[in-house]
């Protein structure tokens, strides 16, 4: 009889531990802040902004980038932005390369990024902010929802005169 309650304890135990759902709901990823290359940054050069993932989403499809950058006189206005689903896996760091224009004014750009994401699965509705990491500039905030998920975040970026 022990033998019997031993048995079915166990086995009790293993169903449980089985049965155990996994968090397998669409999550936005979350962002450390922006890198920025070269840092020294004159009119004629490209630039490269990449939004830097520390844990990426899951479960996502039809990733939509937009970046801006805007003068501090706003008479210079860069965009870019990438095509409704274009197949992008979450776990890539979205990447702009832009080239200053050559009569562009020095002093300080504003620069925006936005992400867009549609689940795959149920999302959480949660909000997620990875604060800034070494090396990297600015702020991304990330939020989920039921059906899809976001990211936004601001930068500055100084452009020296020649």
């Amino acid at each position: 009889m022990k033998l019997f309650r031993c048995l079915f304890l166990l086995l009790f135990c293993l169903c449980l531990w089985g049965c155990e759902e996994e968090n397998k709901g669409a999550m936005p990823p979350i962002f450390q802040g922006f890198s920025i290359s070269p840092s020294i940054v004159h009119p004629g050069d490209k630039v490269t902004f990449t939004a830097v993932q520390i844990q990426p989403g899951r479960n996502l499809y039809g990733a939509k980038h937009s970046w801006k950058l805007i003068s501090p006189q706003s008479d210079v206005v860069l965009s870019y932005e990438t095509a409704e689903g274009k197949s992008e896996s979450s776990t890539d760091n979205p990447v702009w390369t832009v080239e200053i224009p050559e009569d562009a004014p020095a002093g300080i750009y504003a620069g925006t990024f936005s992400a867009n994401w549609n689940n795959a699965s149920d999302g959480h509705t949660e909000q997620y902010d990875g604060g800034t990491g070494e090396g990297c500039t600015g702020r991304i905030m990330s939020y989920g929802s039921t059906l899809y998920s976001r990211a936004t975040g601001t930068f500055q970026v100084r452009v020296s005169g020649k």
